[in-house]
């Protein structure tokens, strides 16, 4: 048990009140159980009275090189026409969403609690925490997960159903083969995003640190077929740090960047994995959506819209 006096120290980002017992997490995202006496404490994998489903599956250690899967799917190479560019003041991030008339299928925070409550859906599983929920198609995807334990699931959730389909386990895909020891606090790879298209599930982890940190090991593109969760591709490092990536049409549309590295806008072959093309950005890539055949991109301090054909 730890004092109180270190809890507001850290802050506590949201806390929630289940089962007579209240929950919350600090800013750095570890989740703590808060007590009457006033003192708390780091929470378990396995939470008393909370559910832990039997259905988690556990992906197997991924490959940390680019793995290209065959196709016969005949893929253009990609066309886009660069129409504006413009500074931004960096934390107007909402005021893009908005002049633009833009929305991201994603939910977080209290929004979130509230929706799973209502839908009956468990707020932790195998005592990590709902940190997101990205609606893609029929699917609910739920991201569950501890920094401090390095747990990281995803809850396939069928809206026509009512079903949740799969837990998947992606832990495993956390650290590289090689890192620097001295930045192991920086170096996990946390799912970053995920969408589904048919029956195939794609799903992007990265740091948030300098490449170097992992060797160049870093910030990957995922593609698993849904029905056995085999793993048919898996794109080359450096290519999916941004908060969020978007599928349009037969391509997968994607970006990097970091302090002092080199930042992209990428088009992936959405059925085998390939870069089709890059685009230089000013600075790293934050969000890419998608709107009348328009491409908005929102970096670190430029807005930029491209026309694609």
């Amino acid at each position: 048990m730890k004092n109180l006096k270190i809890v507001l120290i850290f802050l506590f980002g949201f806390t929630i009140q289940i089962n007579s017992q209240t929950y919350g997490t600090t800013d750095a995202g570890y989740p703590v159980v808060l007590y009457d006496d006033g003192t708390w404490e780091y929470t378990e994998r396995e939470m008393d009275g909370e559910e832990v489903s039997d259905n988690i599956v556990v992906m197997p250690y991924p490959t940390f090189q680019e793995t290209l899967a065959a196709s016969s799917q005949k893929v253009a190479l990609p066309k886009i026409i660069e129409i504006s560019k413009k500074a931004n003041d960096i934390t107007d991030e909402m005021n893009w969403f908005v002049q633009n008339e833009l929305a991201l299928n994603e939910i977080t925070g209290d929004p979130l609690i509230l929706y799973l409550e209502d839908a009956g859906l468990p707020v932790y599983t195998a005592g990590a925490l709902a940190r997101k929920m990205i609606v893609s198609g029929n699917y609910n995807l739920i991201f569950y997960s501890d920094y401090e334990l390095a747990i990281d699931l995803v809850a396939i959730y069928n809206q026509t159903t009512g079903e949740t389909e799969n837990i998947v386990d992606f832990s495993n895909y956390a650290l590289a083969t090689k890192f620097k020891e001295e930045d192991i606090e920086y170096v996990n790879q946390e799912l970053t995003w995920a969408e589904i298209d048919g029956n195939l599930l794609y799903i992007s982890n990265s740091h948030r640190t300098y490449a170097k940190s992992s060797f160049g090991e870093n910030a990957y593109l995922t593609c698993i077929n849904l029905d056995n969760l085999e793993v048919l591709w898996r794109s080359k490092p450096l290519v999916a740090n941004s908060r969020n990536f978007i599928i349009y049409k037969d391509y997968i549309i994607t970006g990097y960047g970091f302090t002092d590295e080199p930042d992209y806008l990428y088009f992936l072959n959405k059925f085998t994995g390939k870069q089709l093309s890059s685009t230089l950005l000013k600075s790293g890539p934050d969000y890419f959506l998608e709107k009348n055949g328009k491409l908005y991109v929102r970096t670190y301090n430029t807005d930029y819209v491209f026309e694609m054909k």
